[in-house]
């Protein structure tokens, strides 16, 4: 070992190399040889061979070895990076992150070759793969010590959700599944959050396009993450509503309804809109004579607001029995508006229909 030391202070490395050896050969232990060993062979440049010898001094005493296995590495890293080789490069380096998760030039390399991979993968649809290597990247390099790198991921899934979203015929499983996969890296921020919403109602309205309410109204109730929009998911079937109204699938604007209070019953401005919805439910319904019909969907909201449209809609049903003689069904009409909306006008009306009646 004396010889050794003095050997590679005279710069004989072969020689030394050979004295370090011998004196492992007498004690593999002995920690200060394997050390001496393993700078000869890292200033002849024989790089695997030093860091070979480091490792093994490594598991000795890693806290005495530590910043040498780093240095060595990465030293090794460089060069390699330099020729070209990138994969052995990233492998060098891969290894400094896992004894020195602080190294910044590692932490650099390793984060910016896998994230050219996942780049690589998603431009090829392969998310599947992109994923898995975002998990490695983020279990070799923790994101809680790199802000940057946490926003390059959120945004690199973001924007290939938002590219998937945006296609002919979207694949809106995995554009949900790339930011459900945000949330478990601790990386669902309030903007992904958002994009994850706009999916969610984009598929939702693919349902809608295809008169798929039943899953639409599946998806808008059990798909959606807080914050919730504030009226996209409501104003998307009160638009399907209306479609449904206009083509008179008056089964299609109940079911809408149904899923409209079950969703959104929950505060005035929601109430105003579906108030707003039996509105014109009622009127189209009015328009085509279906005045039990008219009646029962302005009933459909609780409130006072409609007490003139049923008792008019009471009045017509009236006179529509009327001109068939059922004077039966007529009699039950009136009573109907006169106890919705009792006063001057409609007694009037009610007058009026049986004087010209009789």
């Amino acid at each position: 070992y004396d010889d050794g030391r003095l050997n590679y202070k005279a710069g004989r490395l072969d020689q030394a190399i050979e004295d370090f050896r011998q004196a492992l050969d007498h004690n593999p232990r002995f920690i200060n040889a394997r050390l001496g060993l393993a700078a000869a062979y890292r200033a002849k440049r024989r790089f695997p061979e030093a860091i070979r010898e480091y490792e093994t001094a490594y598991q000795q005493d890693r806290n005495r070895v530590r910043k040498e296995l780093v240095d060595v590495q990465w030293e090794y890293s460089e060069i390699l990076m330099e020729g070209g080789d990138d994969e052995a490069a990233l492998k060098h380096a891969k290894r400094v992150v896992e004894i020195d998760s602080n190294h910044s030039g590692a932490r650099k390399r390793v984060s910016e070759a896998y994230l050219g991979r996942v780049r690589q993968q998603l431009n090829v649809n392969a998310s599947g793969e992109a994923l898995r290597q975002l998990k490695d990247l983020i279990e070799l390099v923790s994101v809680s010590l790199d802000e940057d790198l946490g926003e390059q991921i959120r945004k690199l899934l973001v924007d290939y959700s938002r590219s998937i979203r945006q296609q002919e015929q979207p694949n809106w499983a995995q554009a949900q599944k790339v930011l459900t996969q945000l949330e478990s890296f601790g990386l669902l921020d309030d903007n992904a959050r958002e994009e994850y919403n706009r999916v969610t109602l984009a598929k939702a309205d693919a349902f809608l396009q295809q008169d798929q309410l039943v899953p639409a109204l599946d998806t808008l109730k059990r798909e959606l993450k807080p914050p919730l929009p504030d009226a996209e998911d409501r104003d998307l079937l009160l638009d399907y509503g209306k479609r449904q109204m206009k083509i008179e699938n008056w089964p299609q604007v109940e079911m809408t309804f149904e899923g409209l209070t079950e969703l959104f019953a929950d505060d005035q401005k929601n109430t105003t809109a579906l108030e707003d919805f039996c509105k014109q439910w009622g009127d189209a319904r009015i328009e085509k004579g279906d005045f039990g019909e008219a009646i029962a969907a302005y009933s459909r909201i609780q409130t006072d607001r409609f007490k003139a449209e049923i008792s008019q809609a009471c009045l017509r049903e009236a006179a529509s029995y009327l001109d068939h003689d059922n004077l039966l069904e007529a009699g039950s009409s009136l009573e109907r508006a006169l106890a919705t909306q009792d006063d001057e006008v409609t007694r009037a009306e009610v007058r009026h229909l049986l004087e010209d009646y009789f």
